[in-house]
């Protein structure tokens, strides 16, 4: 188990430029700080609920308090019942890159409870012996799983037990162009107008990074690829051939059945990155995917190439999977948004 959470820590880590919001980017955890008083207000939503705090260790000042993402919270069976506008609490965290009043929480104690809650996985407890929060729950095993399936019509979930066989490595895979080179020079995500608003949904190939379940669904002359993050609905279309699609953050992308896998042709691209690391990726990229599903019935294999000669020397590969967990579901993400799911 310790392995584990070494290997979820490093997760965040390497992707802590990829993820919406990801607190490695905006906070410093070498940079810790606690606080006692009391929350004043809670906003529970994705990508980041948010705590008010009054300090009263920092002469009242009001804090704002950065939570990990629901979808990964309600996984380790924290929710929003687990603190309450009004509790006395002791928080730990990490300050803000930018200073002032702004951090993340990592660790909570309500005055008068017992359990402390755990934010942040392999966070090691500050004040209590018995700890809320299962981050367990992240590493499920290909080997331990009974349920089985002979197509890919359901909800897959990503384990982090492997983080090295999920993570989409585009930075240590690709070889790029002195024009991608140029544009990563000038990238500063902190000034990103898309990354700014959280109703903003990413684009391909971006959005499959997402490490939350996502389904399949057959809807005869089209495939749904339906994703928690963003509520992101994906369509592939199966017989229509549209001869001149428009562009779209997710593209135009027709599918076809080989050798039992789904194999997926996407262009017409409006989407302008690789990855939220600045990545560029040009209107005439074009990509190929494959989504087979292995022989045990429990694992969904992905590859995706990438062709963008403008940003891309050659080609680029990256492969991940999925599994198929007991009792998967997929939340609504976004409420205050107004997007279709």
């Amino acid at each position: 188990m310790i392995r584990f959470f070494l290997v979820l820590i490093s997760f965040f880590v390497f992707t802590s430029s990829h993820a919406h919001h990801n607190p490695l980017v905006f906070y410093d955890p070498t940079n810790t700080i606690q606080l006692e008083g009391e929350i004043i207000e809670v906003s529970w939503r994705n990508p980041h609920p948010v705590l008010s705090v009054r300090a009263d260790n920092r002469d009242g000042e009001i804090w704002s308090v950065d939570v990990n993402s629901v979808s990964i919270l309600r996984r380790t069976n924290i929710t929003a019942d687990n603190f309450n506008a009004g509790d006395k609490v002791r928080i730990g965290g990490w300050l803000s890159k930018n200073g002032g009043t702004d951090m993340f929480i990592t660790n909570l104690l309500v005055e008068g409870n017992v359990d402390e809650v755990i934010l942040w996985p392999g966070s090691p407890s500050l004040w209590s012996d018995t700890i809320a929060g299962d981050w367990s729950n992240w590493a499920a095993a290909e080997a331990d799983l009974t349920e089985t399936t002979n197509n890919i019509f359901t909800i897959w979930s990503t384990s982090l037990r492997e983080v090295e066989e999920v993570l989409l490595l585009w930075d240590e895979l690709g070889s790029f162009t002195e024009n991608a080179i140029n544009a990563r020079s000038k990238y500063d995500i902190f000034s990103n107008h898309i990354f700014e608003d959280d109703c903003n949904l990413k684009g391909m190939p971006t959005i499959m990074e997402q490490p939350y379940p996502m389904e399949f669904i057959d809807e005869g002359d089209i495939i749904v690829m339906r994703m928690e993050e963003g509520d992101a609905r994906r369509e592939i279309f199966m017989s229509e051939d549209n001869p001149n699609p428009e562009h779209s953050p997710f593209g135009y992308s027709t599918g076809k059945w080989e050798d039992n896998a789904l194999v997926v042709h996407t262009s017409n691209i409006s989407w302008p990155f690789i990855s939220m690391t600045g990545i560029p990726l040009s209107t005439e990229s074009e990509m190929v995917e494959t989504f087979k599903l292995d022989d045990n019935g429990k694992r969904l294999d992905y590859t995706l190439t990438i062709d963008d000669p403008e940003n891309l020397k050659e080609p680029l590969t990256v492969t991940k999977y999925w599994l198929l967990l007991p009792d998967a579901e997929i939340y609504k993400y976004v409420d205050s948004c107004n997007r279709n799911t």
